[in-house]
This record gives structure tokens, C-alpha cells and sequence, in this order.
């Protein structure tokens, strides 16, 4: 089992909450990111950096990805990949995706696209809380006492 964090979706709060509990269970941890959004290197942290074209990191990952492993990301499309090659997959919220509500929320992606195509505007997400700090933090614990 590894955890895959997608660098174009992945905040760092987030990341360090993944190292933490992986580092405690011993579990591989892959951050898979733009070139654009180069960091200096995390120790504990194997990164793959990938050139900045639209959706390289999520490609990488749906190719690198195994059943069982865990993807941490904010993007709907590569949770809808990643889930259809049998891995598990969790927001930076805490939310964990699942097979029947990808769907919808595929489709609220879609729609929201739309409205901005046609000149309207749309809410972006709000900022990370503590308390979506400690959901995912549980969630992801959730996760990987259901894969033992």
C-alpha cells in the first residue's frame, strides 16, 4: 500500500498530516507534482515531478496507482480514475470518495464549468479549518485500518 498525494490539489497542511500518520504505520507516501509548483524536498516525502502540461500529475498517478493504494486529492476527475482501478480516494477535507457519489459530484463539476464558459462566475472552495484538518486526519486512519 502507498498514499499518492496529488500536488495540483494536495495543500500543504494536508501533506504533512499524511506523512505524520504514514510515517507512524511505516507507509510509502508519493507526492506527485507540477514542475510549476516546485518545492524544496520534504523528508520522508518521495516526489515525482512532472512536466506542467494540464493533467500530467493525474495521469502519472492513475498509471503508478495499484488496488488498495490511497489517493489524497481535490479533483473529482482523478478520484473517478483512481477508484475505477480499485484504489481508495480522500479529499484534503476528509471527504472519502466513493463509486455512487463521484457521479454527482462530476456532474456539479460539469455544470460549474458550464456557467463559467458562458461568462458566469462560480464559488471557489473556502480555505482549509482545523476541523477539516481532523477530518481528514481520521478519515485517512479510517482508510487504512479498512485496507489491513
Amino acid at each position: 500500500m502507498k498514499i499518492f498525494l496529488d500536488g495540483d490539489a494536495c495543500p500543504a497542511p494536508t501533506r504533512q498530516i499524511a506523512l505524520e500518520v504514514a510515517g507512524e504505520r511505516g507507509i510509502r507516501v508519493i507526492h506527485v507534482a507540477s514542475i510549476a509548483h516546485w518545492s524544496p524536498r520534504t523528508e520522508g516525502l518521495d516526489t515525482i515531478w512532472v512536466d506542467k502540461h494540464d493533467q500530467e500529475s493525474d495521469l502519472v498517478i492513475t498509471n503508478l496507482v495499484t488496488p488498495g493504494d490511497i489517493v489524497v486529492t481535490a479533483d473529482y476527475g482523478l478520484s473517478a480514475l483512481v477508484l475505477s482501478r480499485g484504489a481508495l480516494a480522500i479529499s484534503p477535507r476528509g471527504f472519502i470518495y466513493s463509486g455512487d457519489r463521484i457521479e454527482s459530484l462530476l456532474l456539479e463539476r460539469f455544470l460549474g464549468a458550464k456557467v463559467r464558459r458562458g461568462g458566469g462566475k462560480t464559488k471557489g472552495p473556502r480555505g482549509l479549518s482545523p476541523e477539516d484538518n481532523q477530518r481528514f486526519k481520521k478519515n485517512l486512519l479510517k482508510l487504512l485500518d479498512s485496507a489491513d
